[in-house]
């Protein structure tokens, strides 16, 4: 059919719900938006919805399985709309980080091994070679190019 029509009295719509519950509605809500944006035909959409649950918290980075369970998809599905898109879970923690790295940067008072640390890399060299992976710079050479840029 072109379209459905449901019909109801007004007077029941003032009436309030008798099985109303605010969570439910919430994770209703939460459970529509993920899949909206997993069913999306634009590939920004997925994309964004993957780096919104890229934050790190205090067990570090989320791992694939748990990002795939946020948006109430498996890991292979997830897997594979990332490689439909062009990219993958590991090129988008990478961006997680590397943006991370780029705002920690701006404060002189962090030492490199501190930023690598919030990054997620035990020690300043494996850092220093992701950097320069991500960026072509060291950090070094990152850091006085932001700060000399936020001084003009």
């Amino acid at each position: 059919m072109p379209s459905v029509a449901l019909r109801v009295p007004a007077a029941l719509l003032d009436r309030p719900l008798v099985m109303a519950d605010p969570n439910a509605v919430r994770q209703a809500v939460e459970q529509c938006n993920r899949e909206m944006a997993i069913a999306s035909p634009e590939p920004e959409k997925l994309l964004e919805r993957v780096r919104a649950e890229l934050t790190r918290g205090t067990a570090g980075y989320p791992d694939l399985p748990t990002v795939a369970s946020c948006l109430h998809v498996s890991t292979r599905t997830l897997k594979r709309q990332l490689e439909g898109r062009g990219t993958s879970f590991r090129k988008l923690v990478d961006e997680a980080r590397y943006r991370q790295a780029l705002a920690l940067l701006r404060n002189p008072d962090l030492a490199i091994q501190q930023i690598a640390t919030a990054v997620g890399y035990e020690d300043p060299p494996s850092f220093t070679r992701a950097f320069r992976r991500w960026s072509g710079k060291t950090p070094i050479a990152a850091r006085a190019g932001l700060l000399s840029a936020s001084d003009r």
